[in-house]
């Protein structure tokens, strides 16, 4: 990767000498070089190079063509990834308001930008107002790409999370089965999304009292995952946390033991198996001075936090109460 990005800086160079840096042609390598920091996790100089890709096509294009509005959400989702709520806040809702007032066609664009609008009101903890437009998201999405379509499942996801959020469990479990049989359908039980769905599934279960149903879940996910291949995936640290929540809420030593041994042979860090095997081992402790049932609870509170980590080093930040299903962030 680093051989690719001396190619396109030597031939972002060449094109800025000889049609200018104005020139579509080097914007659109000025693309490919943030796309490569992207990849590279590199945030800070791929929101930079973005940074001058928005520039330029805003004043070349004009802040509404589709180009502008792309590098524009490009970029926001960057900021997103750096914790940079309040300059993503601005140009997604300066993008949606340009859909509405300028554009007002119903597509992927449009309903992408408003799904990543309510993913920002959650950070902001405007739970009602995101979920008013994943609802609406969801409905552009289903009529413009159909029910199916990768992107309207993660914006089915979203809403999923945000029913959760506001403890309306029932609705929650509602959606997450009717993502799960689709993908079950088209992907698979063993895609990474999949999984995701049945975890966070599981993870409901659980907070729903119903630890049969969400043992079942979590425990198949965990089948899945036994795949080298699978546990080699960034994503791979959520089934891992889920099922950690599962066992620390009822004190099943190990159940910990074995996801922990798990998770240790595939080279998975999380800070939540970290502090519940602390937990476990005072668990540990307590039982031998007969105060298992102080320590039980003392688990359950500390072993399970209402934050949950991103596992995907391309967006490595915590949002409370919400674990954000992936959906691409760049537009090639």
């Amino acid at each position: 990767m680093d051989e690719a990005l001396e190619v396109f800086g030597t031939t972002l160079k060449e094109l800025n000498q000889t049609v200018g840096p104005e020139h579509e042609l080097s914007i659109a390598v000025q693309q490919d070089i943030a796309f490569l920091h992207f990849r590279r996790d590199d945030l800070p100089e791929a929101e930079r190079a973005f940074g001058e890709c928005f520039k330029m096509r805003k004043k070349r294009l004009g802040s509404s063509h589709p180009l502008t509005l792309d590098t524009a959400m490009n970029l926001a989702n960057i900021y997103i990834g750096q914790g940079k709520w309040n300059e993503a806040r601005t140009l997604t809702q300066s993008a949606l308001k340009t859909f509405e007032d300028e554009d007002g066609r119903d597509c992927y664009q449009r309903f992408s930008v408003m799904s990543s609008l309510g993913d920002i009101y959650i950070q902001d903890g405007r739970s009602e107002d995101a979920c008013n437009l994943y609802q609406r998201a969801l409905l552009g999405m289903e009529k413009t790409v159909g029910p199916n379509n990768l992107a309207t499942l993660s914006i089915k996801y979203s809403l999923a999370t945000v029913h959760e959020i506001m403890r309306e469990y029932v609705e929650a479990v509602e959606i997450l089965k009717q993502i799960i049989v689709v993908m079950d359908a088209g992907l698979g039980i063993g895609h990474k999304d999949n999984l995701r769905a049945r975890a966070r599934l599981g993870g409901i279960y659980v907070k729903m009292g119903k630890l049969k149903d969400a043992e079942a879940e979590l425990s198949r996910c965990l089948v899945e995952y036994k795949n080298p291949t699978l546990r080699k995936s960034k994503n791979a640290v959520d089934i891992g946390n889920e099922l950690i929540a599962l066992y620390s809420s009822i004190g099943h030593a190990d159940g910990i033991k074995a996801v922990e041994t798990w998770m240790n042979e595939g080279n998975i860090q999380s800070p939540l198996l970290e502090a519940s095997t602390a937990n476990m081992r005072g668990l540990d402790t307590d039982a031998n001075s007969g105060d298992r049932k102080a320590s039980n609870t003392q688990l359950s509170m500390n072993g399970c936090p209402e934050v949950w980590y991103i596992s995907d080093k391309r967006n490595t930040f915590a949002v409370g109460k919400k674990l954000m299903f992936h959906r691409p962030i760049i537009v090639k």
